[in-house]
């Protein structure tokens, strides 16, 4: 028998402004799989993320979801100056129960000691926002996430601005998330990276190019189209396919 699904996407299309930013996508999400959401700039990757989590609406097709989300946003989206510890920047993802750090119970504060934990930053939990490195607080954003334990999580561009040992660590962190049979949706213009250690690609340009594993999209002409390439791009090169 096949895995539950844990999202389903089924010919959503997204208008904002009065036009069309997003044309009949679909695709599903099963346990496990760790999807890399790629295209160019303006394809609608932040577009669908936001309409997945609720935060705009479609204009036709639908969304179902079957799965506890949890959301990691771009870490340009923080203000990481505000006056804040780690184990209180993770506890905010329980504020839409209890109000108040004060009022959360002990099982609220040991969820978020073993969120810092999963992702190695237990040592640092009553430390500044300010102080964190880059590749720290995206991890951080992580744990957040993780805090109320979804099953499946949208990850908005987490490699952005990090090193490569940065990298590798979270790389290491998703894969083990999915080995656990948490689904993963994450937006990436690290291409190579995405074809390395994701289970499934989504190519987007305004609507649905191609959905299979890595494996399945080695066309060049595919990649050509939807990044607006030539033959000898450097991008086809990075990917083996010229």
């Amino acid at each position: 028998m096949s895995n539950p699904q844990l999202l389903n996407v089924d010919n959503v299309s997204v208008r904002l402004g009065g036009r069309d930013v997003l044309n009949n996508v679909s695709f599903h999400v099963e346990p496990g799989q760790l999807i890399g959401l790629i295209g160019p700039n303006g394809a609608g990757k932040t577009t669908l993320m936001r309409a997945i989590n609720g935060l705009l609406p479609t204009s036709s097709g639908s969304i179902e979801r079957h799965a506890k989300l949890g959301y990691v946003p771009q870490s340009r989206q923080i203000e990481w100056d505000y006056p804040m510890s780690l184990e209180q920047l993770v506890a905010t993802s329980f504020i839409p129960q209890r109000p108040w750090f004060s009022r959360l119970g002990r099982n609220e504060w040991e969820a978020v000691y073993h969120a810092l934990e999963t992702v190695g930053l237990a040592d640092y939990s009553e430390r500044a926002l300010v102080e964190l490195s880059g590749g720290q607080k995206q991890r951080l954003l992580v744990a957040r996430a993780l805090v109320t334990q979804p099953s499946l999580l949208l990850l908005d561009e987490p490699f952005t601005g990090l090193d490569h040992p940065n990298q590798d660590s979270l790389t290491d962190l998703f894969t083990s998330l999915a080995q656990q049979g948490v689904g993963i949706i994450m937006s990436t213009h690290d291409l190579p990276a995405a074809v390395d250690m994701c289970s499934h690609l989504l190519m987007l340009k305004r609507t649905m190019r191609a959905f299979g594993s890595p494996a399945e999209l080695r066309d060049p002409q595919l990649w050509m189209d939807t990044y607006s390439v030539r033959a000898d791009s450097s991008l086809l090169k990075s990917l083996g396919l010229a």
